[in-house]
């Protein structure tokens, strides 16, 4: 869903006219989230202490079908826009460009807001054209090399180090890969990619997008290049099994039967809370591009450029960025991307705190914090999920099993994504 810019600034032109002569209540703040469960109430006891701190505001935290955006561009559009809304990165930047979103800017400058407290990478996100400020981030990711120390150990393989190149990650994990139990098949696999085909065109220094956002980068030579690398991890060095082609499933890495895990830092943590063998972690090795590179993925918080009560949005959102805030909510496991707050966490946070089944694991846990100064959010279009799902996603497996040679796979794929891309303009 990509709204016509015209028609949809043209809208809420028309309806902030609307809002703004019917006046608003400044005590009420309306904030949409599509949180639910568990992570809805742990969220909301956070608010709680917000709720406490200012009496005099009724802060509603209210569950939205808003993942996917459709619905929040319809109530912005239509005048019924919430003060406050948590936003994805798969559609954030869309909605800014169509000036849905408040420039933060006012507030920022007025209240001394300090920016540098969070990643550089991800405020360049949230960060338009001419300097406007559409978001602050609630929640960035980033991907860090696992590793099995006790296999590393039994097939007398050196730790990873931060100085490591994809070359190296290569040669580690094909000396990692064997055959356990003697029945001529590989039990025993060098690496996990994790996330990595998400992305790994961004290792040769690509991005998905053209800088004008009007076509897809993955017919490239570089993106080819990536790719083709990509499937020499299966065919050539055949370091990665079946199991290591899922994201999420780490069922292969409990067990010991990983050596190298490309993955999200809470992924491995809640791994390691049912994994006996020790583990640790380490930095992303340097990409060819000559240095190092990670997905970056990030949420965050936006004020619709009609709401009623932005003053009241941004002290909310002001709370919930302070240091203190920041820290209790990397605690409880719902965000946190205050820098100081991620480095007094992971610095002092010990593995018995964090539940973890070998409590010599994570030692490495300042590699947490230094990783996030390697993420990077890609150029995304609207509706990328389902290229993804419907495009890209089955070309990379027909590159990867050896059906199609990366240069026909890649230049059919971005052929179809283009098309997309020019039905939307």
């Amino acid at each position: 869903m990509r709204p016509s810019r015209n028609v949809s600034v043209l809208l809420l032109v028309a309806v902030c006219c609307l809002s703004l002569s019917a006046g608003s209540l400044a005590e009420n703040v309306t904030f949409w989230t599509w949180e639910a469960g568990q992570r809805y109430n742990l969220i909301n006891e956070e608010l709680d202490l917000f709720r406490q701190a200012h009496p005099d505001v009724d802060l509603q935290y209210i569950n939205r079908d808003i993942r996917w955006g459709e619905a929040l561009f319809v109530a912005i559009v239509s005048g019924a826009a919430p003060d406050l809304t948590i936003t994805h990165q798969d559609w954030h930047r869309d909605f800014a460009m169509q000036g849905l979103f408040l420039d933060l800017r006012p507030f920022i400058e007025r209240d001394g807001f300090d920016l540098s407290v969070f990643p550089a990478s991800v405020m360049e996100y949230y960060t338009g054209p001419f300097g406007e400020i559409t978001g602050i981030p609630w929640d960035f990711t980033t991907i860090l090399l696992g590793y099995n120390k006790d296999l590393f150990n039994e097939r007398g393989v050196s730790f990873p180090t931060a100085d490591w190149d994809l070359d190296d990650m290569v040669e580690a994990a094909r000396r990692l890969t064997f055959d356990r139990d003697g029945d001529g098949e590989n039990d025993v696999w060098g690496l996990h990619i994790g996330p990595l085909r998400q992305y790994v065109w961004r290792l040769w220094g690509v991005n998905f997008l053209t800088d004008d956002m009007q076509r897809t980068n993955l017919d490239d030579p570089r993106s080819i290049q990536a790719f083709e690398w990509l499937a020499s991890l299966f065919r050539e060095h055949n370091v990665v099994g079946a199991q290591g082609l899922a994201t999420s499933s780490l069922t292969p890495w409990i067990n010991g039967q990983i050596g190298i895990n490309l993955s999200f830092p809470h992924y491995l943590i809640s791994a390691g809370r049912t994994m006996t063998p020790e583990w640790d972690i380490e930095l992303i090795p340097t990409a060819p591009v000559g240095y190092k590179i990670a997905r970056g993925a990030t949420g965050g918080w936006a004020i619709p450029a009609n709401a009623d009560n932005p003053e009241g949005a941004w002290e909310v959102i002001k709370f919930l960025a302070s240091h203190e805030s920041q820290l209790r909510m990397i605690e409880k496991g719902i965000g946190g991307v205050h820098l100081g707050a991620i480095q007094e966490y992971w610095t002092q946070m010990s593995p018995a705190e964090l539940g973890l089944a070998n409590r010599n694991s994570l030692r490495n846990r300042a590699a947490i914090a230094q990783a996030y100064q390697y993420a990077s959010i890609d150029l995304y279009p609207t509706g990328y999920q389902q290229m993804w799902d419907t495009i890209i996603n089955p070309a990379i497996e027909s590159i990867i099993l050896g059906h199609a040679a990366a240069p026909v796979a890649l230049s059919r794929a971005a052929e179809r994504v283009n098309a997309i891309l020019r039905q939307a303009d």
